[in-house]
């Protein structure tokens, strides 16, 4: 390493702070197998892109632009081979990877008849360590899922990526978790570039993680040294950290203004209310509050944000409105589940529903304000429509958390404020997620889990069941999510859908469709497995579709054409769903 502290006179640590392209493009880096696997969800990806939406705004070249700090990563220098072992940072580093994947992929199909070379040569840099033309070798080796990686990151063109997934013989979580951040990557850049200039959007995708992301890096040679060093890094007191800047700046006003045991009161009981639950975080009640109280801001700027703010408002003003949200927050995210006459039975499994299957936070301001201004019948009314809009917006409609949040917090504001009615943020609602939008949507929707799939099923399942005393159990192990045609199908059971040997080229986008999806009790989806249609919807041993007490089995067998199952079958019944979608989730 150049510079910074000397090895041989500390033997402690070395650290510098980099744009995170030079971290990688310097370092031979490996995750070692006995490490935990990529685990990143939809929820840390977006946190990621939002991120380079915010930098994309700038203006690169500007003395104000401000860089996004990623804080710290940690390494371990091996000497024998010259490899840098990543102790922490491998989620933060694979992203990254994924995404300059998503970008080369996108050039290669978007970009016809002009020069593409600058774009793959700086993608090429960025995931290979090889150079054009050598035998190509990855910068990163990532433990466990390093041969499923690799596969990923060499994929020739786009439609490559799902034929080396569904090719595995057996699916890892972690392969499943990296596919799946893949695609949520490439679809959000490709949805931002449809109607722009694709070449030089692309290369500003590029641009804006390249000469705007920094981070602190971190090199021991001991590895004792290292994990003494991640610990610390992520120890409870990390969620703290940037909470805390907040309340030294808050105290130090509201001691000025007279009102410092006042605020430091109300503080401490926001603080000891929220970290008794294991997984809350104080940052994330903070941004969330301040978004329901006085305007969006970027979540990395919200000590800064605070800190404009009370040259507006007094420190006392301020920790009112802490005081006012940060018990509803609990309820609102899940964690406190208990009922009381604000929080109804019904409004805590709406957002258990919110939180567990959906998992969409960036309604949250609007719900906060909803607690501290309805009433406990107009609260309850305002928490299910959001939910449901919430739904459709994002998860079918696949809009940005960015403009969710942006929206909610809008609304929010003027609902404390008096400036809008309920019936005004419905009708905003059905706008930003029309029936006929979301019910076209809603025939093509392909749930991203397992999990999501047997929530949507469950509540057009309990829909139909109203009052007839059926009800589909939430996960339960007595119940399954079931694809009709398999994820797995055999020739001789489904030949239909098979072109001689090779599976048809639209498998892969019908088979996880929501037309081809229902839920059956555990012995009749274990005994039918991937069977063929007919034997999945009536056998000798009555462990079928027929025999389900539940009512969407047994309506399978009238969307069949030419008495079998196939794609048309599965875009009618996604048909007949949406019509059905629009009223379970209606606004």
């Amino acid at each position: 390493m150049k510079g910074g502290l000397n090895y041989n006179e500390t033997k402690f640590v070395d650290t510098n702070v980099k744009k995170l392209v030079d971290l990688i493009t310097n370092l031979n880096l490996t995750v070692p197998p006995h490490q935990r696997d990529y685990s990143w969800e939809r929820e840390e990806i977006e946190e990621f892109l939002d991120d380079v939406d915010y930098l994309m705004s700038q203006d690169f070249n500007s003395i104000e632009a401000l860089p996004h700090f990623l804080g710290a990563f940690v390494f371990i220098e091996n000497n024998e081979d010259k490899s840098y072992e990543i102790i922490d940072g491998q989620q933060r580093i694979t992203t990254t990877m994924l995404y300059f994947n998503a970008i080369r992929l996108l050039a290669k199909k978007y970009i016809k008849g002009e020069d593409i070379s600058t774009i793959l040569a700086r993608c090429h840099e960025y995931i290979y360590k090889s150079r054009p033309g050598q035998e190509v070798k990855l910068r990163l080796k990532l433990g466990r899922a390093d041969d499923f990686f690799n596969k990923l990151l060499k994929a020739d063109k786009i439609e490559d990526i799902s034929k080396i997934f569904n090719s595995l013989s057996k699916k890892r979580d972690v392969d499943i978790k990296l596919y799946n951040a893949f695609e949520i990557i490439y679809s959000h850049i490709e949805s931002n570039i449809k109607d722009d200039l694709v070449s030089k959007k692309l290369l500003k995708y590029i641009e804006a993680v390249q000469t705007m992301m920094v981070a602190i890096e971190i090199v021991v040679q001991q590895p004792g040294i290292a994990y003494i060093i991640f610990e610390t890094l992520n120890a409870r007191g990390k969620e703290l950290s940037a909470a805390n800047l907040i309340k030294n700046e808050l105290l130090k006003y509201a001691e000025k203004q007279n009102s410092f045991d006042n605020v430091l009161n109300i503080w401490s009981m926001m603080v000891e209310e929220i970290t008794q639950y294991e997984k809350a975080d104080i940052t994330d009640f903070l941004i969330n509050s301040y978004w329901s109280n006085f305007k969006y801001i970027p979540q990395t700027s919200l000590f800064s944000g605070v800190k404009e703010l009370l040259e507006e408002i007094t420190a006392k003003e301020y920790a009112e409105t802490i005081e006012n949200d940060y018990l509803n927050y609990t309820k609102i995210a899940g964690f406190n589940k208990s009922v009381d006459s604000k929080f109804s039975k019904k409004v805590i499994s709406t957002l258990e529903d919110l939180n567990d299957f959906l998992n969409i936070r960036r309604i949250y301001p609007l719900l906060l304000a909803g607690a501290y201004k309805l009433d406990n019948n107009d609260f309850e009314k305002l928490v299910i429509k959001s939910v449901n809009f919430a739904f459709r917006y994002k998860t079918v409609l696949n809009k940005s958390a960015d403009t969710l949040v942006k929206l909610s917090s809008n609304l929010a504001i003027k609902l404390r404020k008096n400036e809008i009615t309920l019936n005004e943020i419905y009708e905003i609602f059905r706008k930003e997620a029309s029936d006929s939008d979301f019910k076209t949507a809603f025939t093509d929707f392909r749930p991203g889990t397992n999990k999501l799939g047997f929530y949507v099923i469950r509540k057009i399942e309990d829909y139909l069941s109203q009052g007839q005393g059926v009800k589909v159990l939430d996960q339960s192990p007595n119940q399954h999510l079931e694809h009709i045609l398999p994820k797995r199908p055999t020739q001789i059971d489904w030949p239909n859908i098979f072109n001689g040997d090779e599976i048809d080229d639209r498998f892969n986008i019908y088979v996880n469709k929501i037309g081809n999806l229902t839920v059956l009790e555990k012995d009749i989806n274990q005994y039918i497995k991937n069977k063929s249609f007919s034997f999945k919807n009536s056998n000798d041993e009555k462990k079928d579709y027929q025999h389900s007490v539940l009512k969407l089995p047994k309506k399978i067998q009238n969307y069949l054409v030419d008495n079998k199952w196939n794609f048309e079958s599965i875009d009618k019944r996604g048909e007949d769903l949406a019509k059905l979608a629009v009223d379970v989730w209606a606004l």
